[in-house]
């Protein structure tokens, strides 16, 4: 199948929708790989045989766009299943289902071994980041991709052998990037460290942590853990969303990403603006259906800190 655009959200990205629209464009769905659309979740473009992926439009699109969201489908749901005791599907293992084959024959897989070689690439690669993006598995349970293996893959395996020297430099490139974003994401968080740090200290014994804008607070509170165990939730504004304030849980854990202080209420999960909810007077734009975040208008940052009171007492 073809079409023209591929949608998904905007904000910060994951491995999984950024793997999917790799696939998908690696598949030839697109003319151009320049045809993807991040958006907060405003559709109205899309025409029959366009792809949305890793979000659920707001309001009804037009027939024939395909909608792929692993988030509001059911966790019993068979069509985001790969089988017992493995994981469920997200976005990139969506993509790899409906495209990967594609993918595959374009290379000159050869026909008797292209469910193999599908099966081998989904576990070796897929897995791991569908895992990980569900949080349903602990990674070691789990095989993932490494970067020493992407490396490695930059290696020459075709006779008469491909200019090696060449393959090295573009290895090279490639670690270059990733590195320089490892070290840009680690600065980043060391940056962040002294204003959080001082938000903390400024607010001890406060179960809500109120922030001025969001970034690294989840490293800051892990790294203070024992010190900061009263923080239930962590409120702060939305950047590209005036007057909106994201209420987030603190992390459960130091080691599971997954794991929550104090999630939404469960009556609020999965829920939007045109249910009407209200938490502490503001009004809900959103509630993540696994809990770990939502949306409230609020005038000033102590009406958010109260939404979030409510939160936690309604938890």
């Amino acid at each position: 199948m073809t079409g023209r655009f591929i949608f998904t959200h905007d904000g910060i990205f994951h491995c999984d929708e950024v793997a999917a629209v790799a696939v998908a464009v690696e598949a030839g769905f697109l003319a151009s790989p320049n045809n993807v659309r991040r958006t907060r979740r405003d559709f109205g473009g899309a025409e029959a045989g366009d792809l949305v992926i890793d979000v659920t439009p707001r309001t009804p699109v037009a027939d024939g766009v395909i909608v792929a969201d692993h988030h509001t489908a059911m966790k019993d749901d068979p069509a985001w299943q790969r089988g017992e005791g493995k994981p469920r599907l997200a976005s990139a293992g969506w993509a790899w289902r409906e495209f990967g084959k594609t993918v595959l024959s374009s290379y000159n897989c050869p026909g008797e071994r292209l469910e193999q070689a599908w099966e081998n690439v989904d576990r070796s690669l897929f897995w791991g980041i569908d895992a990980a993006d569900n949080g349903e598995l602990p990674p070691s349970a789990v095989p993932s991709y490494t970067v020493s293996q992407a490396v490695a893959a930059y290696n020459p395996v075709s006779f008469p052998m491909a200019d090696q020297d060449e393959l090295f430099h573009k290895a090279v490139a490639f670690f270059r990037d990733v590195f320089k974003r490892v070290l840009w994401a680690e600065l980043y968080r060391q940056h962040e460290y002294s204003r959080i740090k001082a938000a903390i200290d400024a607010q001890w014994c406060d179960p809500v942590l109120v922030l001025d804008r969001g970034g690294a607070w989840q490293s800051v509170i892990i790294d203070n853990w024992d010190a900061t165990d009263y923080i239930k939730v962590v409120v702060y504004p939305d950047a590209a969303a005036p007057g909106l304030w994201r209420i987030q849980s603190a992390p459960g854990s130091k080691t599971d990403p997954f794991a929550m202080r104090c999630g939404a209420p469960a009556a609020m999960r999965g829920k939007r603006a045109d249910a009407g909810l209200t938490l502490g007077g503001c009004a809900v734009e959103f509630v993540h259906p696994a809990g770990f975040i939502g949306g409230v208008h609020a005038a000033t940052a102590e009406d958010a800190r109260r939404a979030a009171l409510d939160w936690i007492g309604l938890a």
